[in-house]
């Protein structure tokens, strides 16, 4: 199973900087740039997330964060079940931002059934 986390591109910065997801499984990682940013001042070290503030829109980018957390493990989920293998981080990163943001579906949504089991005409 791999892990997900979400880091800044420079932590010690004093201006908005990009947040970063950090996938690891098997000792390797996929880093992909999330296109969301926030101030250092900002950022929750602990809980890798956006801090409640007035001053920035945390529940938009944390929702955001949430939702590509999610991504993220069903795309490794889909690559395990679906070829019985885990995917190389290069192939995860692309499948990710090929499905989250250009929004094409990499997985057939059709169920699969057996060649016995298929009617005949």
């Amino acid at each position: 199973m791999g892990h997900s986390t979400f880091v800044l591109k420079e932590p010690s910065s004093s201006k908005k900087i990009s947040i970063i997801l950090m996938f690891r499984f098997d000792n390797k990682t996929v880093k992909i740039y999330t296109k969301k940013s926030v101030e250092p001042v900002f950022w929750d070290k602990s809980k890798h997330r956006v801090k409640q503030s007035i001053k920035v829109n945390y529940g938009e980018i944390n929702s955001t964060l949430n939702e590509m957390e999610s991504k993220i493990l069903e795309l490794y989920d889909k690559v395990l079940n679906e070829y019985n293998r885990k995917p190389e981080p290069r192939e995860l990163k692309n499948l990710f931002e090929l499905e989250y943001f250009e929004k094409k579906p990499q997985f057939s949504k059709r169920k699969r059934v057996p060649l016995l089991k298929r009617r005949r005409r």
